[in-house]
C-alpha cells in the first residue's frame, strides 16, 4: 500500500470500515457517556451499547457510497436499561431514548476527496479540491489511523441540532493491507466523540 496515494490511502479506509467488494458488516462498541464542564471532573451518567451494520457499494465515478443502520441503548451498573437520567449541574431530569440513525444519517460518500453527506437536495456539496490523505502510521506490521470526524444530528430530547466531533481509532495488520485479494481485513476501533450538549 502506497498511503501517500489518495487511491491507495481510500482503499485502505474502506477495507478497516467493511470492505470494498459489498459485502455487509457489523461493528458492536460499549463505553461509558459522561457529563463534562471545563476545568470540572467529569461526571459519569450510564454506560451505551452500539451496533453498526454497515457496506460500502462502489460507485462508476470511484467513490463509495456507505449504508449504514445504528442503534444505541443506555444502561446503569446493574445492566438496566436506562430511560432516564439526571443533569448533574441542573438537576433536571431528561429521558434517554434508544438512539438509531434515519435514512438522512445512513447514507455517506466516501472519495479521494473525503468523507461527505449524500445530498439529493440540489444544494452544493463542500468537498476538498485537493485529494484528502489520513495519516497512517506504521511501525512494523503494525498500522494506526486516526482521524477527526464531525456529524450533525437532532436527538429526541434535543432541541437544536448537535454537533458532534470525534476522534477515531484504528488499528490492523499492514500484511493484510497488502493482500490486495483481501476485500476486508481485521481491525480494532476506538472512539472518543464529544456533543457540546447537555439536556
Amino acid at each position: 500500500m502506497d498511503f501517500a496515494d489518495p487511491a491507495d490511502n481510500l482503499d485502505a479506509l474502506i477495507r478497516i470500515y467493511a470492505a470494498n467488494d459489498g459485502a455487509t458488516f457489523v461493528w458492536y462498541a460499549k463505553g461509558r457517556i459522561y457529563a463534562v464542564r471545563p476545568g470540572e471532573i467529569a461526571h459519569p451518567l450510564f454506560d451505551g451499547a452500539a451496533v453498526q451494520s454497515i457496506r460500502f457499494k462502489r460507485q462508476l465515478d470511484g467513490t463509495y457510497l456507505q449504508e449504514a443502520a445504528f442503534a444505541q441503548l443506555h444502561y446503569d451498573a446493574t445492566g438496566a436499561v436506562v430511560a432516564t437520567a439526571v443533569n448533574p449541574v441542573t438537576g433536571r431530569a431528561f429521558s434517554v431514548p434508544v438512539m438509531q440513525s434515519g435514512a438522512a444519517m445512513s447514507q455517506m460518500v466516501f472519495s479521494v476527496y473525503g468523507v461527505r453527506r449524500r445530498s439529493d437536495s440540489g444544494a452544493p456539496e463542500h468537498v476538498s479540491p485537493n485529494p484528502h490523505v489520513y495519516e497512517w502510521k506504521i511501525d512494523g506490521d503494525d498500522v494506526v489511523l486516526t482521524y477527526e470526524a464531525m456529524s450533525r444530528y437532532q436527538a429526541p430530547w434535543m432541541p437544536i441540532m448537535a454537533t458532534e466531533n470525534s476522534v477515531r481509532f484504528f488499528s490492523t495488520s499492514l500484511a493484510e493491507l497488502n493482500d490486495r485479494a483481501r476485500p476486508s481485513v481485521k481491525a480494532t476501533r476506538f472512539e472518543y466523540s464529544e456533543t457540546p450538549f447537555m439536556p
